[in-house]
């Protein structure tokens, strides 16, 4: 039986704990949140569960193996490493940290302890993102990435949108590509000092072309990855209640010759599981505990991802001024 507490029961916590109380032989031990509120709900959807007003009540419980993080990004580098300390596996809400140097000094803990980090990018455990990083290998020599993310979304405000949206379409990247990033340009339009509420970013992932657009002010809601070889195209629409991914089949030819004009091929769109990605992602979690196994989206994924983020505010940054 592995015993889950929860830090931060606000707008993601319940969630978590929901996907890990309805795991077998996982119990959730200990939830912590500072809101009176929110504590209150959490006795009422887990009444088994320590309820405590701080983390380090959650930590002492008997019987806690693993720490889910789930607060504000500011609290996370305190936290995750106050767990590991404790000897604690840690499940982290993206961004790994508030800052790349908070990142890296929780992926260092952790590796230093011997225990496993895990951060929650939870696109990455989507079935059609799993159908799309196998369907991707089947491209021929890839050409060309674009993702479109853009609706009136919730998001925090305070992180702005290449730190809390734009990573979800960097951590898929990261996934299905299995290449390393380097931006190459960045524009948006911002007052200086305010984070930024839509970004266009250009990305070179080892000689393959990227185009990623986050935008919360749009009111149409597109979430969308388009990814280009010499023997078709992979259209991902998340918004697509069925046909979520789309293949555009051709044969193979050099990419020159593609540009000289229109080519049809065959058009399928793959059976994709209906599964809760949340839950896929809490089951590899555990599984990742149980046999020793690296995570998916271990820390050194999230160290990159976040390299590319960081590397985006700062030339967005430099852009306005």
């Amino acid at each position: 039986m592995i015993g889950i507490a929860i830090f931060g029961y606000g707008y993601w916590g319940p969630k978590l704990a929901r996907n890990f109380a309805g795991l077998p032989d996982v119990r959730i031990v200990a939830i912590a949140d500072s809101d009176a509120a929110q504590r209150a709900l959490a006795a009422r959807e887990h009444p088994a569960a320590r309820i405590a007003a701080d983390a380090g009540t959650a930590i002492a419980t008997p019987g806690v193996d693993a720490v889910v993080v789930a607060t504000p990004p500011a609290q996370h580098r305190a936290l995750a490493l106050a767990a590991i300390a404790a000897g604690k596996h840690v499940l982290i809400e993206k961004p790994c940290g508030a800052s790349l140097d908070d990142a890296r000094a929780i992926v260092a803990a952790a590796v230093a302890g011997g225990r496993i980090l895990m951060v929650d990018h939870t696109f990455v455990f989507a079935p059609a993102v799993e159908v799309l990083a196998s369907i991707t290998r089947e491209l021929g020599e890839l050409i060309y990435v674009e993702t479109v993310r853009t609706n009136l979304a919730r998001f925090d405000a305070a992180l702005g949108v290449v730190r809390d949206l734009a990573i979800h379409d960097l951590a898929i990247l990261d996934h299905v590509l299995g290449r390393a990033a380097t931006l190459t340009a960045g524009r948006n339009r911002r007052p200086p000092g305010e984070p930024e509420d839509f970004a266009f970013l250009a990305l070179d992932y080892a000689g393959l072309p990227v185009h990623l657009h986050v935008n919360c002010l749009s009111p149409v809601k597109i979430r969308r990855m388009t990814i280009g070889g010499t023997k078709g195209v992979a259209v991902y629409d998340d918004v697509e209640p069925v046909e979520k991914i789309r293949v555009y089949r051709r044969g193979e030819m050099p990419a020159a010759a593609l540009r000289a004009g229109y080519r049809s091929g065959a058009v399928t769109s793959p059976v994709i599981a209906a599964e809760e990605p949340l839950a896929r992602l809490a089951a590899h979690f555990v599984q990742c505990i149980i046999t020793g196994t690296r995570p998916l989206t271990d820390g050194a994924s999230a160290l990159r991802v976040l390299d590319v983020v960081d590397a985006a505010e700062r030339c967005l940054a430099a852009a306005i001024r």
